[in-house]
C-alpha cells in the first residue's frame, strides 16, 4: 500500500489484508532495516484503494500514519501512531493500534 524511508534508513511498509465479509480487514505495519524485517503494528481498516496514505516520523520512536478518505467522505482522515520499537507477531493476539479521528 505504501512505504516510507525514515531518518535512520529503515523502511516502513504498509500491507493490506482483506479478510472477507465476516472478519475485520487489517493493515499491517512493518519496519525493515539491515535485512531484518519485523511487524511493529496493525490497525483495522475497511479498504485498500479508497485512501490517500501519508507516513511521517514524529521522533526517534514514533511514526504517524494518516489515511485520508478519497471516495465517500472526501478529505476526512484518521491518524494512527505507531511505536517503532514495537514487535508483534502475526498470530500473537496483539492489540490493534489506536486511532484519532479528525
Amino acid at each position: 500500500m505504501a512505504t516510507q524511508t525514515l531518518k535512520d534508513g529503515s523502511i516502513i511498509t504498509l500491507y493490506y489484508l482483506g479478510r472477507g465479509a465476516t472478519a475485520q480487514d487489517v493493515i499491517w505495519v512493518t519496519k525493515s532495516s539491515k535485512n531484518k524485517k519485523k511487524y511493529i503494528g496493525k490497525f483495522k481498516w475497511f479498504d485498500d484503494k479508497s485512501s490517500k496514505i501519508n507516513i511521517w516520523q514524529i521522533n526517534d520512536t514514533l511514526i504517524k500514519i494518516r489515511l485520508t478518505d478519497t471516495t465517500i467522505w472526501k478529505g476526512v482522515f484518521t491518524d494512527f501512531t505507531i511505536n517503532l520499537n514495537n514487535k508483534i507477531e502475526t498470530n500473537d493476539g496483539s492489540l490493534y493500534a489506536d486511532s484519532s479521528y479528525r
